[in-house]
């Protein structure tokens, strides 16, 4: 439920159109429609539950997300009808889980009709950035003077977030900003396979709040634990975090469908989009949560001044979701 109420207010801040009701958002993230007759009322012809609560007032057409269910009354047409068209569509006469998993197929099918419908509003804008929700994730954001700290506007710590999930055979993004710690000291990032007893621990020579990409030699379909240690390995100065790379299909799957978000973005900031697209598909797919690569086309984006600030706020903003 908080990763839903979060996703409500960034993408309210973030698109400045949602169709917000009394006590329902229909979000933009959505995998799926419900529709009815239309001379029949959607409260007459089903419920909807969200995190198991019921949702209202509804709407026809319906946006649905993954995980909500479905209840139809007896005797009226239900139709559930996903984007992407892997999925397809089915009649829903008895209590249906909405379910489809963009990382299961190669093509970004009607994702990317999600993608450009809202996304063209604001992707060749230049839009300052705004100012960001205080956090302890967000640590001594502004400070100029710190020479290892990563340029503005990343500052998040840590990174990448709790239960990650990333894609196989790419780089990741690393950064670590502790309270008891000077920032800039020489430090150890550790990173081992979890579950198991590793023969070798990946260890990179990092400095306290500086953002740093590590290409190391993960296997697809692990789990990983990470953290950070004195320069000497003695002691362990972080908490451990975890995150999981996805297997090497679902891996190939979401490279082909950033290929094409890519191809149609060609002229217009691809890399943004391609950024906005894995944040689109991660708020639609409970357990998919690729915020890390996001980060990484963002910083692949070399003209500061184009990049939307609230792309980058949803990054910060998604940091507020794991203190809940």
């Amino acid at each position: 439920m908080i990763r839903f109420i979060f996703f409500v207010f960034v993408i309210g801040l973030f698109l400045g159109f949602p169709e917000i009701a009394a006590f329902a958002v229909e979000p933009t993230s959505y995998v799926a429609i419900v529709k009815v007759s239309s001379v029949a009322e959607p409260e007459e012809c089903y419920r909807l539950l969200r995190d198991g609560k019921p949702v209202k007032p509804l709407s026809h057409d319906m946006r649905v997300m993954n995980n909500d269910e479905i209840i139809p009354v007896k005797g009226k047409d239900v139709k559930l009808i996903y984007i992407h068209t892997g999925c397809g569509e089915q009649e829903v006469n008895k209590k249906t889980k909405v379910n489809c998993n963009p990382a299961e197929y190669k093509s970004a099918g009607g994702f990317l009709s999600v993608l450009k419908d809202n996304a063209s509003r604001f992707l060749d804008q230049k839009v300052k950035r705004k100012e960001l929700l205080a956090t302890k994730n967000i640590t001594l954001r502004g400070i100029q003077d710190i020479s290892c700290f990563p340029a503005q506007p990343f500052i998040v710590s840590p990174w990448p977030l709790e239960g990650s999930t990333v894609l196989s055979g790419e780089p990741i993004f690393f950064r670590w900003q502790g309270i008891d710690v000077s920032s800039c000291t020489p430090a150890r990032l550790v990173i081992k396979t979890t579950g198991v007893m590793p023969k070798r621990n990946i260890v990179e020579n990092i400095r306290i709040g500086a953002l740093v990409e590590v290409k190391a030699p993960l296997k697809a379909g692990k789990s990983y634990e990470w953290f950070v240690e004195t320069q000497d390995g003695n002691k362990i100065v972080s908490d451990k975090y975890h995150f999981i790379v996805l297997s090497a299909e679902e891996s190939d799957n979401i490279r082909n469908q950033l290929a094409e978000v890519k191809a149609e973005f060609s002229s217009n900031s691809p890399n943004i989009a391609q950024a906005l697209y894995l944040q689109l598909i991660s708020d639609a797919t409970p357990g998919l949560n690729l915020y890390a690569d996001s980060l990484r086309f963002l910083e692949e984006h070399n003209d500061e001044h184009a990049i939307p600030g609230e792309v980058v706020d949803r990054l910060y903003k998604k940091c507020l979701e794991t203190e809940r």
